[in-house]
């Protein structure tokens, strides 16, 4: 169970232990308690402490328990309690999905979806029902653009949360509704083998810059065929190696022990490593992606010394 299942208190649960409204607005006025939507609350300092994704998973919480008809999350809540990354994510409404033929609509905190759901569409998450993961990526594939669409997608692959076949079964059964042609144009692109929210996003780049396909996760040999490194992307035509930096590579994935110095240092000599075999290397980080000409001239200046060597 999730505990920040238990950092969010509804007034309804709060009226059957006792604690009238007049409490309840003491302790918002003393700053013990907070709103975060009309009957639910969670405490200031948590709060605080708090990101976008958490804030919303509590109102998903809060949403989700304090319904009076059986609703199912989905889409993008779905994808936050089902911990997938996420791109960009628009978290100011909790996604729910209504098996009915109609009562579909949307409000400042809510955007109720109509549609049928099998069993096999929904699972339990912190005692929630939530749409299966594989529907889940679905359903936001449906919904969201591409470059969202893969980043979820790509993450639910990639930490082997679903396989290529229950997304086809899934991508199946919602054929008829609306969205189902642009999903699957996304799930096609979907890979398993990109690790990270920024080599998903750097992948769709290459696509729409109609760059060559690159291998993922290339494993690069010496002269002796011993194994020196493992690129992001590899361009065989170009003897290129493409590489992504996150800002994690260089604090929080560090070894125990290692300091952000000795990673940099490292780095560099795997990046001498693999220019010793003739490929060459191009890199790029997130500021980069902001302006995918930068990705794009970095990549073709390396293209151009790959094809010479």
């Amino acid at each position: 169970m999730d505990d920040d299942a238990f950092k969010v208190y509804l007034r309804r649960d709060a009226l059957q232990l006792g604690v009238n409204d007049a409490e309840l607005r003491r302790l918002r006025r003393r700053g013990e308690l907070q709103a975060i939507c009309r009957g639910a609350f969670v405490r200031p300092d948590d709060l605080d402490r708090s990101d976008s994704v958490t804030h919303h998973r509590w109102l998903t919480q809060a949403i989700a328990r304090a319904s009076k008809k059986p609703v199912v999350i989905s889409h993008v809540s779905a994808a936050v309690l089902h911990a997938l990354a996420l791109w960009n994510p628009l978290l100011a409404r909790v996604h729910v999905t209504l098996d009915a033929k109609s009562g579909g609509r949307v409000s400042p905190r809510r955007h109720t979806h109509i549609a049928s759901l099998e069993p096999t569409d929904v699972t339990l998450v912190d005692g929630l029902a939530v749409t299966t993961v594989a529907r889940t990526v679905v359903d936001y594939a449906r919904t969201e653009v591409f470059e969202k669409a893969v980043v979820l997608g790509d993450s639910a692959l990639h930490r082997q949360l679903v396989t290529p076949d229950e997304l086809a079964e899934s991508l199946g059964a919602v054929a008829h509704l609306n969205g189902a042609s642009r999903a699957a144009r996304a799930i096609a692109f979907m890979d398993g083998r990109s690790e990270s929210v920024g080599e998903s996003r750097s992948r769709v780049l290459i696509h729409r810059a109609h760059l060559p396909k690159p291998d993922l996760q290339r494993v690069i040999f010496d002269s002796s065929g011993v194994a020196i490194a493992r690129g992001d992307f590899f361009f065989e035509e170009f003897c290129t190696v493409g590489e992504f930096d996150g800002h994690g590579k260089y604090t929080d994935l560090l070894r125990p022990g290692q300091t952000t110095e000795q990673a940099l240092i490292e780095e560099k000599w795997r990046e001498d490593d693999i220019r010793s075999t003739g490929a060459a290397v191009a890199r790029w980080n997130w500021s980069h992606l902001a302006d995918p000409k930068i990705v794009v001239a970095k990549l073709e200046r390396a293209f151009d010394i790959g094809r010479r060597t």
